[in-house]
């Protein structure tokens, strides 16, 4: 079986449509974001957004597939 190979762009615009899903269904605040301070909300949002990068990145290298320009073989 070839193991999948994603491009950190694909991954970047899967996060990018998953948030903007959050946000046409006003779901944004069921996340945790502060809804109401927008130096918090922006500081929430920006953590939230690198959060499900690298939980989606460490998912796929879980899976046995590859980041393209990320190097997960342990040095022997």
């Amino acid at each position: 079986m070839e193991t999948k190979t994603f491009k950190p762009e694909e991954i970047s615009e899967f996060v990018k449509e998953h948030i903007q899903s959050k946000i046409d269904h006003n779901e944004l605040h069921l996340i945790g974001l502060d809804m109401k301070n927008e130096e918090n909300f922006k500081r929430e949002f920006s953590m939230y957004e690198t959060a499900l990068f690298e939980g989606i990145c460490n998912g796929i290298i879980m899976c046995g597939g590859k980041i393209e320009g990320l190097d997960t073989d342990k040095p022997e």
